[in-house]
């Protein structure tokens, strides 16, 4: 049971529909886990230590109108606060990190979420995919604080940004037609 609020967290948190305060808790609606992998480290007392050789994770939901959210890496390692709990402090996931939320793709090398600080953070050449945000956005590194419901890229690449704003993002506008005389 605490394998799958451990993993359910881990996902709100990496790509939350609702950016601010509400974000770092277990909202996502997510309630069921499938898990493989080589290793799998854990305690007696249900907290995962290391997940390595390979892990994908699928997150599903009791709710069939919610689509499953897939999660592979090298390996996960979570650390945990030293006051106890049931929530990690933090999660890292490092290789070849692939999170497919329903709404964007997100590839990256590494990925870090601090559950203290709210702040998520992907390195190792960064690409996010969505049809709600520019084309292809790349950078050195992404930054998600849910906290204040912010983004920030660190060397960072888009084509076709809507000047209105990111959830705007529609096919570039069209040349006007040249009329014939």
């Amino acid at each position: 049971m605490r394998i799958i609020l451990v993993v359910s967290v881990m996902a709100a948190a990496l790509l939350s529909q609702t950016p601010g305060p509400q974000a770092g808790k277990t909202t996502s609606g997510y309630t069921l886990m499938d898990y493989e992998g080589g290793l799998m480290d854990s305690s007696f007392d249900g907290k995962i230590d290391t997940m390595s050789d390979g892990v994908k994770i699928t997150l599903r939901s009791e709710d069939p109108a919610k689509k499953p959210l897939p999660i592979t890496a090298h390996q996960v390692k979570f650390f945990w606060a030293e006051n106890g709990g049931n929530q990690p402090a933090r999660i890292v996931l490092e290789g070849k990190v692939v999170v497919e939320h329903p709404e964007a793709n997100v590839q990256a090398e590494k990925a870090e979420w601090d559950f203290e600080k709210g702040i998520l953070t992907f390195t190792g050449s960064p690409v996010m995919r969505s049809p709600n945000m520019p084309e292809g956005i790349t950078a050195q590194k992404v930054v998600l604080n849910f906290n204040d419901g912010r983004v920030q890229f660190y060397g960072g690449r888009a084509h076709n940004v809507r000047l209105g704003g990111m959830g705007e993002n529609k096919e570039p506008p069209k040349k006007p037609e040249e009329k014939k005389p």
